[in-house]
């Protein structure tokens, strides 16, 4: 029978982990979203910023502060996350199964300082990926703009209305460091230094040697066979992601099978120790 204090535990639980799944899908939502939290706080908060800096730097390495940045996600977006959804399970867990609270704790102190890295690394890999994804369909407009007749300034605005998805950002970035007079080099080397994408530092290179003068489809066809090339390995590779999750499916049933029959056995065993007592 659970008791009350339990059951509080486990909806307490069940509600702070439900609470950090919401925290985590609104941070995998594409859009526009401050650096940090306390962005708007007043410096009443100054300590309570510190400390969460400090937990930051000490749990993070440096590649990493960076790459989170660039995903526009501060230090209580990536803790905050991992802290609310390690507390609800570890909740859950001292409800459920009566784990005690030192390993809870110990639990959620060893999520908070292993997991950043990762998670981080992981988003801004698939954020990369999604990047490369949208330097078809812009070269495509692009080259078509190139042919007829405009010149690159334009036709890079007008390739950057049909671009959807993190490229779109990415090129406004661009497109305003151009408005502002910088070189077109100097502004496509920042957006390099964000993606740190092979494609994306060809198509400046490209984009770059021809400055000042009239460039050319032709120009950008071999950055085009270049990435249909990438295209094709994506594939492969997602296919074969895929068929060895389907070869692992078969081999996971027959180990769920055999947990529950030897679950069953102990079970019918200690009921028959039971009943000769």
């Amino acid at each position: 029978m659970m008791t009350p204090e339990a059951g509080w535990a486990v909806q307490a639980g069940l509600g702070l982990a439900g609470l950090g799944l919401g925290l985590a899908a609104w941070q995998a939502l594409p859009g526009p979203r401050p650096i940090t939290w306390w962005a708007r706080r007043r410096d009443r908060w100054r300590w309570a910023r510190a400390a969460v800096d400090w937990v930051w730097r000490r749990v993070t390495m440096q590649q990493t502060r960076e790459l989170a940045a660039v995903l526009g996600m501060g230090p209580l977006g990536a803790l905050g996350t991992i802290l609310i959804l390690g507390g609800g399970l570890g909740l859950v867990a001292w409800g459920l199964f009566g784990v005690p609270w030192p390993l809870v704790l110990a639990g959620v102190a060893g999520a908070v300082t292993v997991l950043p890295n990762g998670q981080i690394r992981r988003r801004y890999a698939r954020w990369q990926r999604q990047v490369v994804a949208g330097l078809p369909t812009f070269l495509h407009h692009l080259q078509i703009l190139l042919d007829l007749g405009l010149p690159l300034p334009d036709a890079l605005r007008r390739a950057r209305q049909r671009v959807r998805g993190p490229l779109g950002p990415e090129l406004d970035h661009v497109m305003a460091r151009l408005e502002r007079g910088d070189l077109l080099g100097d502004a496509f080397q920042d957006l390099v230094r964000r993606t740190r994408s092979m494609e994306v530092m060809v198509l400046a290179s490209t984009l770059a040697t021809s400055a000042g003068r009239r460039l050319t489809a032709q120009a950008l066809a071999p950055l085009m066979t270049m990435l249909a090339a990438i295209q094709v390995r994506e594939q492969e590779r997602q296919t074969g992601a895929v068929d060895q999750v389907a070869s692992m499916v078969p081999v996971l049933a027959t180990f769920g099978g055999m947990i529950t029959v030897l679950y069953l056995l102990l079970a019918q065993a200690l009921q028959g120790g039971a009943a000769v007592l």
